[in-house]
């Protein structure tokens, strides 16, 4: 298995200790899809068994995500930012095969439907070019003059 390992982070704001939201490891995963595969168990009754509280919606997705992209499809997906021209492809792909954006995000084994939609939004609104932009993070102040020190 080539995925990066779970790590809990204690946070510290304001003197008071906070767990960061937990991740279910890549083995659990696995043992979870291969009880409902091998068991013929179905989605809701598998969630019970592995007392999961978000319920039979995330035994589905791991399940569609196994057999779509194997193992992989159960790793976390750390990759953050994609070239324009993967961007244009996903969104080309989706349309010339009538995927609805769940399906496109299964399909390429992106981690989130939001993502896939906001292409989507740019490529029409803007143009398949404007895919190729990085917009994440501070805007640049358009400024050339240097800030004056405060004394």
């Amino acid at each position: 298995m080539k995925c990066t390992p779970n790590v809990r982070q204690n946070l510290k704001f304001g003197g008071a200790f906070l767990m960061s939201k937990s991740k279910y490891s890549t083995e659990f995963k696995l043992e979870v899809v291969k009880y409902y595969i091998d068991g013929h168990h179905g989605y809701r009754e598998t969630a019970r068994h592995f007392n999961l509280k978000t319920g039979d919606e995330l035994v589905k997705k791991r399940v569609k995500r196994y057999e779509e992209h194997g193992i992989n499809g159960l790793c976390k997906n750390l990759k953050f930012s994609y070239s324009g021209d993967f961007k244009i492809n996903v969104i080309e792909y989706m349309h010339a095969n009538h995927l609805s954006l769940k399906q496109t995000v299964f399909h390429f084994n992106l981690g989130n439907l939001n993502v896939v939609e906001k292409w989507e939004r740019i490529y029409y609104e803007e143009g398949p070019q404007a895919l190729y932009e990085e917009r994440r993070g501070r805007r640049k102040n358009m400024s050339s003059k240097p800030r004056k020190k405060k004394k």
